[in-house]
Formats: structure tokens, sequence, C-alpha cells
């Protein structure tokens, strides 16, 4: 059984995921174990979390004096989520420097900044004279989680206001 998990980054295991056909509905008795590679449990809670991401478990149930197993393959396919800043509006000579979008995993957990790629980056000087703005720089981003996936492509404007006379 493929087991993804889910935007808390960790699932529970029940009986009802691992067994087929009639499941009997009053089984209260029943109890699910979790076990390693070396056939010990791995705890007292039948959850698998991120640091079971990857690995073939065994599950075990137990009803009564009868037991049965199945393997589960612990996967994560949620993208990650990629916080895209709003449009930004610059002077020509506005120093600032346009960071990266921070980005976070289902577990809520931040991303390198090296695991947010930029996929392209324009800038449009041609504009006409009577234009409010110098250049408009678009720029478009893609985080990438440690499983591989990708968050939506995140798409930043900057406008760069032309300087007038009036400011001068």
């Amino acid at each position: 059984v493929q087991v993804s998990l889910d935007d808390d980054c960790d699932v529970t295991i029940t009986y009802q995921m691992m067994l087929e056909g009639e499941i009997p509905t009053c089984s209260p008795g029943a109890t699910v174990e979790i076990l390693g590679v070396n056939g010990q449990i791995l705890s007292t809670s039948p959850r698998v979390t991120r640091a079971n991401i990857g690995q073939t478990l065994t599950v075990r149930i137990r009803y009564g004096a009868n037991s049965c197993w199945g393997k589960i393959k612990i996967e994560d396919k949620l993208p990650p989520v990629i916080d895209c800043p709003p449009v930004d509006t610059l002077g020509c000579y506005d120093e600032r420097v346009i960071l990266k979008p921070v980005a976070v995993d289902n577990c809520r957990n931040p991303l390198p900044e090296n695991m947010v790629s930029i996929l392209s980056d324009s800038t449009i000087t041609d504009l006409p004279c009577a234009s409010y703005y110098r250049a408009i720089r678009h720029i478009r981003y893609q985080a990438r989680d440690s499983v591989g996936n990708l968050s939506e492509i995140c798409r930043r404007t900057v406008y760069y206001r032309r300087i007038t006379l009036d400011s001068v």
C-alpha cells in the first residue's frame, strides 16, 4: 500500500487502510503495529512521519489471536508552497536587492534558498517615453523539495519608476 504524507507531514495507519474485503465494523480490539526492517515495533503509535519517507515498512494487524501483515511504502507527493511577493515599484536608482521568495514544504519547514530556482529573469527597457516606468522586470521562480516535488511557478513583477524633472 502506498501511503502519502498529509499537510501535517504524518499519517496514522489504520487497519481499514490495510485490510481488503469485508471489514468488521465492531473491531475495537484491532491493533496496528508498524515494524522496522529489523522486525521491531517502531513506536507505540501507528504513525508514519517525514522520517519514514522512502521506506517500505511492515504493518502488522492483531485482532484477538489472529494477525496479518502487509507492506507500506511511505511517500511525500505534496509540492512545496512558494510565497510569491506582490508587485513592487522601485525608483530607477533604488539599490534594494531583489531576494528570492520563501518556500515551505508540507511540514511547514522553510526550504533553503538554493531550493528556489530562478526560471527566467527578463527586463523590458524599450517602453514609450510617455510611460510612467523606465523598465519592467519579470522574474519567474519555482521551488523543489527534497524528494523532487515542484511548487507552482511564482511570477514576480518589479516596476522601475522613470525619473521626472520634478524629482531632480
